[in-house]
């Protein structure tokens, strides 16, 4: 088991009462802010994977009546969030998620619906894009790829490899 933090919003800031019944209903693992006229709960929640870890943190918030309107977690992010951390293209990651361009390894979607996916940036996303940025052949970057010519003429002149160690 990990920690996994995220971030429950809630529809309202909880009364004395409610935080007493939050705590007994085993969210001793969070901590309450109010922004604005919302509840905020963060959690440091220990579970197999994230997946598990908000579905049992939403269960714990939902029994005790209270409302979850949200989720807020830097872990779970999408196709246009990969691209955005990595400095690629939404195009680059779609290819490595669909497993037409990279290293190959990219992780399954945590979550799906209604045509949109989550991945746990956590479980695999960084180190595919690490390693991708390094092998990939400067299409991913967004590279007209003309520039290289219709017969594939060598590598990209200047190309220099650049680091990603950024995470938010």
């Amino acid at each position: 088991m990990s920690a996994h933090e995220f971030t429950l919003i809630l529809d309202h800031a909880p009364t004395g009462e409610e935080l007493d019944a939050l705590f007994e209903a085993g969210c001793d693992d969070s901590t309450p802010e109010t922004v604005a006229s919302s509840g905020w709960l963060h959690f440091d929640r220990d579970a197999a994977c994230l997946l598990e870890a908000l579905t049992s943190a939403i269960r714990d918030v939902e029994s005790t009546g209270l409302t979850v309107c949200a989720v807020v977690s830097d872990d779970l992010v999408s196709l246009k969030d990969v691209a955005r951390r990595t400095g690629r293209t939404y195009e680059a990651a779609r290819l490595w998620a669909s497993g037409k361009r990279g290293p190959g390894g990219f992780p399954p979607p945590v979550t799906a619906a209604d045509g949109w996916s989550l991945y746990s940036w956590v479980q695999g996303i960084g180190v595919v894009t690490h390693q991708s940025a390094h092998r990939d052949d400067g299409a991913a970057r967004g590279a007209d790829p003309g520039s290289r010519g219709s017969s594939g003429s060598g590598p990209v002149s200047a190309r220099q490899p650049r680091r990603i160690d950024r995470f938010g």
